[in-house]
């Protein structure tokens, strides 16, 4: 009888010991996506896109991030410094520069399971010398769309111009 009611015991504690563990998860669930939406909804936030480019010289591990602030763009990518034929010197890495864009037809869509998509546009200047790209985009400016996709954690699915990357929201 004694060896019963302490399993009984130990197995009461066992299963409310994993439902407070599952509440905290939960809460802690529940921060992060608050968080989240509240970031998105400043318009004031930093996605890291970091990856690693191998080049004839070596590896490089390129610090990408795109910071959106209000209606601007602070874009520091290899896209924003690449010349025209793609080279890329040596110190490629350590000669990059920020841009700063004007960002148009900013939109956030909240989806069911509380995932949110924010989409808009720039006009990236143009620095190749193909002709009919020059004749089709007026002044040099190519228009470069962004689709960020925010789900449950600081991960996000970034479509550039339809090129899947993955980034994490800097919380």
């Amino acid at each position: 009888m004694k060896r019963t009611s302490l399993s009984f015991l130990t197995i009461i504690i066992l299963i409310l010991s994993s439902s407070c563990a599952s509440l905290n998860q939960n809460s802690a669930k529940k921060v992060i996506t608050t968080a989240i939406k509240a970031k998105i909804d400043s318009r004031n936030y930093v996605i890291e896109m970091p990856k690693t480019l191998t080049t004839n010289y070596k590896r490089m591990f390129i610090p990408e991030y795109i910071h959106v602030s209000g209606d601007s763009l602070l874009s520091f990518t290899e896209y924003d410094n690449q010349d025209e034929l793609n080279n890329y010197q040596k110190d490629f890495v350590e000669q990059m520069q920020s841009a700063k864009y004007k960002i148009f037809d900013y939109t956030q869509t909240q989806h069911r399971g509380g995932r949110i998509e924010v989409s808009f546009w720039y006009n990236s200047v143009y620095k190749g010398n193909d002709p009919q790209i020059v004749v089709i985009n007026q002044g040099n400016l190519i228009p470069v769309r962004y689709k960020l996709v925010f789900g449950r954690s600081n991960k996000v699915r970034i479509y550039r111009d339809s090129y899947a990357i993955a980034g994490i929201l800097k919380l």
